[in-house]
């Protein structure tokens, strides 16, 4: 070994995986080299490596040569930008890994392409997003094809420790329970708010928006009970005569715990989780949902070209509510001038909530968008500003969020489709439910 055992700063260039060769990687050196070495430049090449616990599993090992000159030793630290090299005589063995990713069964769709990473590493498991087989539904990843090996989320976080393959995981009987309806909204423009209404629904404005698709109904308790686990829902017996109880909507859920059933539904159905919290979109790592105004929770994060479920803009809600462009929107009501036709409100509920879909629907075949429980928006809630609007996202900042749709026990007012209602997010009343939108 011609150096010292002095540390040389060394930079990590990048690495790459050529078919039928070696991995490569490139290095260079920081700081002042040994006087005997010529070059900033180095290229090493690997074919395997794993971790090295006592250097937190951060760093390939390198062994290279130049003329005469020749260094063995392997890198230590814990950033992506820099490392410190030590000489080391016995340098750990080193080796890549692979999740190759199996579409078992599937008739239509490709399976995500295989994943290689250090040993030790984290990966976000891909979703199962255009792999499909009649009469059965994606619900994760197995670590065995008949299902019963370990079961993984889409979207969840998982540990590489070797070579392993994941198989496509498929339910059957279950999809029916958690089917959402959704109906696509061509994109727009339309006035939002009302100069007739409440003084926070004013001024009115122009809205733009893109395309997005909203469900048809709002989420039931049977809906909330498959995907969760629970039914946190007051009303859980007794419904009206001729109604179904499991198809009522689900209520006593905070606006918290809209973002975790939203993320949970979208990992069951391969798609990527819109959520991010604290670096997660998996709801298993956020903890439990706070009870009380929670800073971390507040500062969720939608994941830019995520595919899942979301709670809708409030904009997007009153566009749809109001149907959209093109259809009818000058309704007081979200499909009629005359409440009883479109909502179940305090005069007409029985004190109770109702089986979705009882009343009729809007222009563009939503139902229950007033009345029946108030829906929960994405948006903080703050006031409107009087200029022109792109796809809004509400305000920057605030302590509720906003409600929509009135409820059960609400006066006709409250369900009129401009008519804006606010709640902390960790609010959970039985006039409050949620409906959901994605991209």
């Amino acid at each position: 070994m011609p150096w010292s055992s002095d540390e040389y700063t060394i930079a990590f260039l990048g690495a790459t995986i050529e078919s039928g060769s070696a991995t490569k990687y490139a290095f260079a050196i920081n700081s002042t080299p040994p006087s005997n070495w010529d070059s900033v430049n180095i290229w090493n090449f690997l074919d395997t490596y794993k971790p090295y616990n006592e250097y937190e599993n951060t760093a390939p090992k390198l062994d290279f040569s130049k003329g005469d000159k020749s260094f063995m030793g392997y890198l230590a630290g814990n950033s992506i930008d820099y490392y410190k090299v030590k000489l080391d005589n016995t340098p750990p063995e080193i080796r890549l890994s692979t999740v190759t990713f199996d579409a078992n069964g599937a008739e239509s769709g490709t399976a995500p392409s295989t994943i290689t990473v250090f040993s030790g590493s984290s990966i976000t498991l891909p979703g199962g997003s255009g792999l499909s087989m009649t009469g059965y539904v994606f619900v994760g990843w197995n670590t065995d094809s008949s299902g019963t090996g370990t079961n993984y989320n889409a979207g969840s976080s998982f540990t590489v420790d070797g070579n392993v393959t994941l198989y496509a995981k498929w339910n059957t009987g279950s999809l029916s329970s958690v089917l959402i309806e959704m109906v696509q909204i061509p994109g727009g423009s339309f006035e939002m708010g009302s100069n007739s209404g409440n003084s926070n629904e004013q001024p009115v404005h122009t809205v733009t928006l893109s395309g997005f698709y909203i469900s048809k109904y709002q989420v039931t308790q049977e809906q909330w009970t498959a995907v969760m686990g629970n039914n946190p829902s007051y009303f859980t017996d007794s419904p009206a005569s001729g109604e179904v109880q499991s198809k009522r909507p689900v209520e006593q859920v905070s606006w918290y715990d809209a973002l975790v059933f939203c993320n949970k539904l979208s990992m069951r159905e391969g798609l990527s989780p819109a959520y991010r919290i604290s670096g997660s979109t998996d709801p298993a790592s956020w903890g439990t949902v706070p009870i009380s105004s929670n800073s971390t929770w507040d500062a969720v994060q939608i994941v830019a070209g995520s595919t899942g479920y979301r709670l809708p803009t409030e904009a997007q809600w009153e566009y749809a509510a109001r149907g959209g462009n093109g259809s009818p929107g000058n309704y007081t009501y979200s499909g009629s001038n005359t409440v009883g036709d479109v909502a179940w409100y305090t005069s007409n509920s029985g004190d109770k909530t109702h089986e979705v879909g009882k009343k009729a629907p809007n222009g563009l075949g939503l139902y229950d968008m007033s009345g029946n429980v108030w829906e929960w928006c994405w948006d903080m809630y703050g006031s409107y500003s009087s200029g022109a609007q792109t796809d809004p996202v509400g305000a920057d900042s605030g302590s509720s969020r906003v409600g929509r749709g009135g409820s059960w026990y609400f006066l006709a007012g409250s369900t009129r489709s401009s008519y804006r209602g606010s709640h902390g997010p960790v609010n959970r009343d039985d006039g409050i439910g949620f409906r959901l939108a994605r991209p």
